[in-house]
């Protein structure tokens, strides 16, 4: 699937969408638009590792979107190790968020 044609409401579909394939998922999980990227998160069906690669890319963003690293956060899914370490580098969002 070439997501570079789709519009921004294609991709939004796809990204909460709990029947999008992993692969498509990952692929939206480094979408320039964060509202994208926090729909991969909140995705219920994004595994343990799909959501340790969007941490990891939000993460080397020089502004991290701070609902991305909430939706990380509270995702059932998402790995003890990477609500740890959200807890350490992003208690600040965590606090205001």
């Amino acid at each position: 699937m070439n997501l570079d044609n789709m519009t921004w409401d294609e991709k939004y579909e796809l990204a909460w969408d709990p029947s999008t394939p992993e692969d498509i998922l990952r692929e939206l999980a480094t979408d320039p638009s964060a509202e994208i990227r926090w729909h991969v998160a909140m995705n219920k069906k994004a595994s343990g590792n799909l959501l340790v690669a969007l941490f990891e890319y939000e993460k080397s963003l020089k502004s991290p979107c701070p609902e991305v690293i909430l939706y990380l956060y509270g995702n059932a899914n998402c790995p003890a190790f990477i609500r740890s370490v959200i807890d350490t580098i992003f208690r600040e969002i965590l606090i205001n968020g």
